[in-house]
C-alpha cells in the first residue's frame, strides 16, 4: 500500500500509542458511529453480505437505524486475504456486468456522510469509473476514475441537482491496497487516499436522497445492475457514517488496521507467547474468574484445559519446557533446580518449575511433565497424543530425588 511518508510516520506513532488498547479495527469502526458496515467475512455467496450494525430504535432526534445486508450477485470470490491480517477476509469482484452486491435502499445517512473502504483495483481493470459504493446519480459515489488518471473521487449531488466532485491529489496505484474515504460535512466534500486529504469542494443545501438509475444502491457497481461501470478487484470493510470522520479518526483506522494481530494466548501484548503469558493464565485459573480473554479453548471456562491448550497447541511445546524453546531436556531440569524452589513452599513461576499452575514447584510438576512424554523427544509433533508415563519417568524421578538430596 502506498502511503506518503508523513502519513506513515503518523501511523507508526499511533501504533505505539495504541498498544495499550485492545480495540480491533471493526470495534473502532462501530465505536466511531457507523450505521452500515459490510466486512465480507461470509464463506459462500448464497449467504447475505452481513451488515454488522444491528437495528436500533429511534432515540430523541436520532432516527431509527436499520440493518441492511446485501445480496452477492455475479462473479464474486470470497475468502480473499485483506490488506492486513487484522481485517480478516475480503471479496474479489470480476468487473463483469451483473457482478456486485445489491443493497436495496439502506438507511440514508442524512445531510452529512462518510464512506470508507479498503480497496485493491486490478491492474487490468478497463472500467472508466470503478465504484466502491454508489447511489448515483442521485446522491453520492466513491470511485476510482480512470478518466482522471486513477484519482479517487467522491461525486456528490444535493436535492436540487447541484454537483461537487472532490478528488485526491495523487493517483491510486493499481494492484495495491489502499484505504479510501469520502467525507461530506459542513457543506464541504473531501476525499482521503491513504489518510492524505485531497481537494475540498463546497456543496450547499441538502444531500440528495435518491438511488441510481433503478433507485437502488450497490457495492462494486454504479447506476444500475447491468451498467458497464463496475469494480474489478478486491474490496473490504465498507462502512457508512452519518457524520464526517476527522482526519485524525481516519488515520487512527489505518493505524489500527496495520497493527500486528496479537497471537492467541499473548496476554501481555508483546506479540509472542512467553513465560509471562502462561504465568498470567495460571493465575487466572487459580482465581476462577473465567475472564473471556483467557478462555483460549472457547468453552466459557478458564481452567486447566486452557493451560493444556496454551502449552501443547498454541505454544506447541511440552510441559517441563522451562525456557519455552520447544524442547524438554536436561537443560530445563538444571534451570528449575538451580532456582532452588523445589518443595520449599516458596512461590514459583513456570521458569522455576511451576508447570501445573499451583504457584509451587514440587513432585506434582515433575509427574505432569514426564507424563506429557516430551523429555528428550525433540519438538512436539502437531496434534500428538498424550502418552502414558514410561519407565523413563521413574528413572528421572529417581535422579530428581538424588539431585535434590545433593543440594541439601
Amino acid at each position: 500500500m502506498m502511503i506518503r511518508s508523513c502519513c506513515a510516520s503518523l501511523a507508526i506513532l499511533m501504533l505505539m500509542c495504541l498498544d495499550a488498547f485492545a480495540q480491533t479495527y471493526a470495534e473502532q469502526v462501530i465505536s466511531d458511529g457507523a450505521i452500515h458496515y459490510w466486512r465480507f467475512e461470509e464463506t459462500a455467496t448464497d449467504q447475505l453480505a452481513k451488515d454488522e450494525i444491528p437495528d436500533q430504535p429511534a432515540n430523541g432526534s436520532v432516527p431509527a437505524q436499520t440493518n441492511n445486508p446485501g445480496l452477492y450477485e455475479g462473479g464474486v470470490t470470497l475468502g480473499v486475504p485483506s490488506a492486513f491480517p487484522g481485517l480478516g477476509k475480503a471479496s474479489r469482484f470480476d468487473g463483469a456486468n451483473g457482478t456486485h452486491v445489491a443493497l436495496g435502499t439502506p438507511q440514508h445517512p442524512g445531510d452529512e456522510i462518510t464512506v470508507e473502504a479498503w480497496v485493491n483495483l486490478d491492474v487490468d481493470s478497463s472500467s472508466s469509473f470503478a465504484p466502491v459504493i454508489a447511489r448515483w446519480d442521485g446522491s453520492y459515489e466513491l470511485d476510482v476514475t480512470a478518466e482522471l488518471n486513477d484519482f479517487l473521487q467522491f461525486p456528490l449531488r444535493n436535492d436540487v441537482n447541484g454537483f461537487a466532485g472532490p478528488n485526491s491529489d495523487q493517483t491510486m496505484s493499481r494492484g495495491e491496497w489502499h484505504h479510501v474515504v469520502g467525507v461530506y460535512a459542513d457543506e464541504m466534500g473531501t476525499v482521503y487516499l491513504d489518510g492524505v486529504p485531497g481537494n475540498s469542494i463546497a456543496l450547499s443545501g441538502v444531500l440528495g436522497d435518491a438511488g441510481g438509475d433503478d433507485g437502488l444502491w450497490y457495492l462494486a457497481r454504479t447506476r444500475g445492475p447491468d451498467s458497464g461501470f463496475a469494480w474489478d478487484g478486491v474490496l473490504d470493510e465498507i462502512a457508512i457514517y452519518p457524520h464526517g470522520l476527522s482526519e485524525e479518526q481516519i488515520n487512527n483506522h489505518i493505524a489500527i488496521a496495520m497493527r500486528p494481530v496479537r497471537p492467541s494466548g499473548d496476554f501481555n501484548g508483546n506479540e509472542m507467547l512467553d513465560t509471562d503469558d502462561i504465568d498470567a493464565l495460571s493465575a487466572e485459573v487459580r482465581a476462577g474468574n473465567n475472564v473471556p480473554e483467557f478462555d483460549v479453548n472457547s468453552d466459557n471456562f478458564v481452567n486447566d484445559q486452557d493451560r493444556t491448550v496454551w502449552v501443547t497447541v498454541l505454544k506447541g511445546t511440552w510441559f517441563g519446557d522451562a525456557n519455552l524453546d520447544g524442547l524438554f531436556n536436561s537443560g530445563d531440569l538444571v534451570t528449575v533446580f538451580s532456582a532452588g524452589k523445589y518443595e520449599n513452599g516458596g512461590n514459583a513461576d513456570w521458569g522455576e518449575g511451576d508447570w501445573n499452575g499451583d504457584r509451587m514447584f514440587g513432585s506434582g510438576d515433575m509427574v505432569l511433565a514426564f507424563a506429557d512424554g516430551g523429555y528428550e523427544a525433540g519438538e512436539r509433533p502437531m496434534a500428538a497424543a498424550v502418552p502414558e508415563p514410561t519407565f523413563a519417568c521413574a528413572v528421572w524421578l529417581t535422579m530428581l530425588w538424588a539431585l535434590t538430596r545433593r543440594r541439601l
